[in-house]
């Protein structure tokens, strides 16, 4: 995902991707520490470790990917064995439904003060940042239960150019949903 879609924006730069040092950073928390130790230049991540990030002095956004205008190749996937979700199904779907509801409830302006509280709470984000991100002119907005097969298949196609999967045969979206999704 993130990786392929980096090597795919420095390549249309026109920069060296030999010379560029790939490294996990992990996650919001993790990712920020990284960052602020030194051991990486820059990071690609969630838009609210940009936000804290900055807030906190240790950073600038280079660019804005979300408010760029360009179609995103991003999404959030979860991923199982087809053995497990057969043997798994209920489970699975409850699962789904559950990432659903919670993604509608933080897209939901009336749900703004919740949001913000648990992303200053949990994530233990400043409060002026989890409401930069959960705001109308943050993030959480664009967040959809809905299934974007086109940025499924934008990652894809970037996955296959930054040769981190094979090209042939070319798997797309409709390739990878699990048949047992609708009941």
């Amino acid at each position: 995902g993130q990786e392929a879609y980096f090597r795919s924006l420095a390549a249309e730069a026109g920069a060296d991707i030999d010379s560029i040092n790939l490294v996990a950073v992990g996650t919001v928390g993790e990712a920020a520490a990284t960052l602020s130790s030194g051991r990486v230049d820059a990071i690609f991540g969630y838009p609210f470790v940009q936000q804290s990030e900055v807030a906190a002095g240790n950073a600038r956004v280079a660019i804005d990917i979300v408010n760029s205008g360009e179609q995103l190749p991003y999404h959030t996937g979860y991923f199982a064995s087809a053995e497990w979700l057969d043997a798994n199904a209920d489970l699975a779907r409850g699962f789904c439904e559950a990432i659903g509801e919670a993604d509608t409830f933080m897209a939901d302006p009336a749900n703004l003060d919740t949001v913000v509280s648990f992303l200053a709470d949990d994530f233990g984000l400043d409060r002026a940042v989890a409401e930069q991100f959960a705001g109308p002119d943050g993030v959480t907005p664009i967040y959809s239960p809905d299934l974007d097969c086109t940025a499924i298949d934008l990652s894809a196609e970037q996955a296959e150019t930054a040769k981190l999967v094979d090209a042939e045969p070319a798997l797309r979206c409709e390739d990878m949903i699990w048949d047992g999704i609708d009941g």
